[in-house]
């Protein structure tokens, strides 16, 4: 039966609505409450996106922050300027959505400058960023140089792939103890009470929290605004299925209500949160519809990567753009649209079933 208009109209998800936050403007500053109590603080960065935003909470007579930007000069300075007095209180804890940089690179000397208050975080989160931080600048065994050949990068290009990448420069040692949160807690921020939300795709565990009295998600990197959120496979786990973590966890954020005002870590605040997920589940069909369409024949995930991302591959995105490819051929075939063989050259090739 074809819907009434009527019924179309209801069943319509909400537009996506945008809310300054200063993401445009680059404001290195605490801006206007978004609501009460609730204070965004958008710090630049030296790589991509270019903007993380920290939320600031109010906490009785301190703060609550959430995510803490990359340990440059430039945020480090800002830092400083913030705690001197824009704040107006003490720093009662730190709360870390993931343990990617632009999130956790400034945590530990964040944490000692405001007294070692309590430092949350999921356990996977914390332990892979503690690895990360372990990493920096020196290879894993093998260097992944073997994983990236199976998935045919050309000899030439492997120092690309295999490089450490530069923004763990900005990766400070964490703080030496934390907090351990996981899916369900809730935290009691002034007067609100927010529930952990945890999801894989992005980042194994990360934590959004949410406030279902008032509809306000932070979202960290969950869901994005005018990006998709980075989901990719690397050498550690060349199995995962990440991709599929990150729809699942969609289907999961569209029991939120559609009203939410979602606070990301990149871009403005927003409401439409059911329409923005559409879109991001669209942007991934039809990701994986268009690399599908490209495996008529047996081909490798960087002959992939070329034609889907040529301008990442041309630059200095090769690493990432492959990941993100293989992020979406490893749900192809664990959903058994692809299959993955070996080609004549003993790498890894794979053709639309």
């Amino acid at each position: 039966m074809v819907p009434s208009g009527r019924c179309r109209r209801m069943n319509r998800p909400r537009p996506v609505e945008f809310f300054d936050t200063g993401q445009d403007g680059g404001r290195a500053a605490p801006g206007a409450e978004i609501v009460p109590g609730i204070v965004p603080l958008v710090l630049p960065l030296d790589f991509g996106p270019k903007r993380v935003t920290c939320w600031l909470l109010r906490d009785g007579d301190g703060w609550t922050v959430v995510d803490c930007g990359a340990d440059t000069p430039g945020i480090r300075r800002i830092w400083a300027d913030v705690l001197r007095g824009e704040l107006g209180g003490d720093v009662r804890r730190i709360v870390a959505t993931h343990g990617h940089v632009d999130h956790v690179g400034h945590a530990g000397p964040l944490w000692e400058a405001t007294g070692r208050p309590p430092f949350l975080m999921t356990r996977t989160e914390w332990l892979s960023a503690s690895l990360r931080g372990a990493m920096a600048g020196r290879p894993a065994r093998g260097d992944g140089g073997d994983f990236f050949r199976l998935h045919g990068v050309p000899e030439a290009e492997l120092p690309d792939f295999t490089a450490m990448p530069a923004a763990l420069g900005a990766l400070a040692p964490l703080p030496d103890r934390f907090v351990r949160i996981a899916e369900g807690d809730v935290l009691r921020i002034g007067g609100r009470h927010w529930r952990v939300l945890t999801a894989g795709g992005h980042a194994p565990e990360h934590a959004a929290l949410y406030c279902a009295e008032e509809a306000l998600l932070i979202a960290g990197d969950q869901v994005l605004p005018r990006i998709t959120p980075f989901v990719g496979v690397f050498p550690a786990e060349p199995e995962a299925d990440p991709l599929g973590e990150f729809l699942a966890a969609l289907d999961r954020f569209g029991a939120l209500a559609e009203e939410t005002l979602v606070l990301p870590a990149h871009g403005p605040a927003f409401r439409g949160l059911h329409a923005r997920l559409a879109q991001l589940r669209a942007h991934h069909d039809a990701r994986l519809s268009e690399i599908a369409a490209l495996a008529a024949q047996p081909v490798s995930a960087y002959r992939i990567a070329a034609q889907v991302f040529p301008r990442a591959m041309a630059g200095g995105h090769r690493r990432l753009a492959l990941a993100e490819t293989l992020a979406h051929l490893n749900l192809l075939c664990g959903t058994g649209r692809m299959a993955r063989r070996r080609g004549t050259d003993g790498g890894v090739v794979f053709l639309a079933a």
